[in-house]
């Protein structure tokens, strides 16, 4: 596991970084980024040029940034030291922050580490590995809102940090979900990410935590915000009433699966053979890449103590996609050159059975096994989120069979995707209180009643053709049951096309070699390693003639 090699990690932040400004994400993001043409977006040791005002909070002490440059240990520029009142964000969540002016959205707020030395003013350095969290002031069109990109271990902290606030400040994000929490609409994740074409259009459940019911109605926004075009064709609220003390998780398949006790693994292995169990042990933002260089295929393998009499487990996992996946994806689509689109509707005729087969085979899934009588037993497989937002998710497990020790194994494509948490939880099922709401109202930011679009899946879509659209949708509610409490989850249906304008001649060569099952892996892997300017210690996958 390369997690905590910083000298991997330093080298990658100049290098990958760069290149990632070009980035032709299908992932997701909650906030609408200035957007420079593809012709004047800056590298990223001029990532000063972005934004007007960079903040640099110390503890209690508050210091502008100009200039600003990044390498491949810190950041750097003309540090002083200003009062609180030379800049508009405030902190406070209860602060409503589109009472300011537009200028709050030239500011980017960077947080250290507690403990951490403030260099000096004048021109400094910072080291990248001293930043806590990073604040990205933006708006969605209707209200200004916070983005908080936290840290995970290390100088992996001042990677994805970075990493995070170069995509954000140059471009956007895809099928967002946000929800109304009594004062502002907080972000809650991508729908049905992944489904890139009608073949590929899939339910998604989506949990709400921040959801707040205000004069008996739930509010929620669907937003396109990046060049593509979203197809939906529902969006029903499921509110599930539940006992005080436990929680509620609805899996892949709708069906809600009560949790009240989770347990931690007893040992998380990877690959590689690293101990990842206090990595995983906590939802900490202490991340497992799935990085392990030696392997084709990524892995964690836990094992859990089984109560004597549990017949049925739940596998709780926290995670997300990683931004890397994005990159590589989004090299792969670039290699069709002008035969983009030619290509993309061929590929929206083949048989959806097929296609998903072939999505399996790539590795794109997180994809979860049981050991049973020496042999791994497929449990289910989880579709991909997007790269900025962690979902729960709950994987209903059958122990039948199984002695005192489960041991499990998920694993994925190099650097596909990102843990923060794994558990499992063996209580035993409840009869829950189930009620879905279908759409009250649902208008878009045009003026036009969507409703009847989003009340049920029938093909009449939800069609948001460009980036800026907007639509609220309000759901009527009624009283939580008396002693339970309430998770409110969004169940969507449909797809997306992304919108690229790619040009040149069809890489064939290189393309071919992505018809060899678990390619996208050893691609993702050879990246790794030709930035690093490193020898790839493993064989490439043969591909196809």
């Amino acid at each position: 596991m390369t997690a905590f090699k910083s000298s991997v990690w330093t080298k990658l932040i100049s290098l990958v970084l760069s290149s990632l400004l070009a980035l032709n994400t299908v992932g997701c993001t909650y906030y609408k980024a200035k957007t420079l043409p593809s012709t004047d977006k800056p590298t990223i040791d001029k990532i000063g040029t972005l934004h007007k005002y960079f903040v640099i909070h110390h503890g209690e002490n508050v210091y502008s940034c100009s200039d600003l440059s990044v390498d491949m240990d810190n950041i750097s520029g003309d540090i002083q030291r200003i009062s609180p009142k030379f800049f508009h964000y405030n902190d406070d969540p209860k602060v409503p922050h589109d009472k300011y002016d537009n200028s709050i959205l030239n500011e980017v707020h960077i947080y250290m580490k507690d403990g951490s030395v403030m260099p000096p003013a004048g021109l400094s350095k910072i080291p990248l590995a001293d930043i806590k969290e990073i604040r990205i002031i933006q708006t969605d069109g209707t209200a200004t809102l916070v983005t908080l990109i936290l840290g995970t271990v290390g100088v992996i902290a001042g990677f994805y940090l970075i990493l995070v606030i170069v995509i954000a400040l140059t471009k956007s994000s895809c099928p967002y979900v946000y929800s109304y929490n009594g004062e502002n609409f907080i972000f809650e994740g991508e729908t049905y990410g992944g489904a890139i074409a009608s073949n590929l259009e899939r339910d998604d459940y989506m949990p709400l935590p921040s959801i707040i019911p205000v004069n008996d109605s739930y509010r929620i926004r669907i937003n396109n915000e990046l060049k593509e075009c979203q197809y939906t064709d529902l969006a029903e609220l499921v509110a599930v009433d539940h006992p005080e003390g436990t929680k509620v998780l609805l899996d892949k398949y709708g069906s809600p699966q009560i949790i009240s006790d989770p347990r931690s693994p007893e040992t998380a292995i990877s690959a590689n053979s690293d101990d990842l169990l206090q990595i995983i042990k906590e939802k900490d933002h202490s991340i497992y890449f799935f990085n392990d260089e030696n392997s084709l295929k990524n892995t964690v393998t836990m094992k859990f103590k089984k109560p004597g009499n549990a017949v049925e487990g739940k596998l709780l996992l926290n995670a997300k996609n990683s931004l890397w996946f994005d990159h590589v994806f989004g090299e792969f689509l670039s290699k069709f050159g002008s035969s983009y689109n030619t290509w993309m509707k061929t590929q929206s005729k083949t048989d959806p059975v097929l296609r998903e087969q072939k999505i399996k085979e790539n590795d794109f899934p997180l994809t979860a096994y049981m050991l049973k009588n020496g042999e791994w037993k497929l449990i289910d497989f989880l579709y991909t989120v997007g790269p900025l937002a962690s979902r729960d998710f709950v994987l209903p497990v059958d122990l039948s069979g199984a002695g005192d020790e489960i041991e499990i194994r998920i694993e994925t494509g190099f650097m596909f995707w990102e843990l923060d948490y794994a558990a499992m939880d063996f209580t035993v099922k409840h009869n829950l209180y189930v009620k879905k709401y279908a759409p009250f109202t649902g208008v878009d930011n045009g003026g036009f009643d969507r409703t009847d679009e989003l009340v049920s899946s029938d093909k009449k879509y939800m069609v948001q053709e460009h980036a800026g659209l907007s639509t609220e949708v309000i759901y009527k509610t009624e009283p939580v049951n008396e002693g339970s409490i309430r998770t409110v989850f969004l169940h969507t249906r449909g797809y997306y096309e992304l919108i690229r304008e790619f040009t040149g001649i069809p890489d064939i060569i290189e393309l071919n070699k992505f018809k060899t099952p678990g390619y996208f892996s050893e691609y993702s892997r050879s990246e790794y390693f030709r930035i690093l300017k490193k020898e790839d210690p493993i064989i490439c996958l043969k591909p196809v003639n």
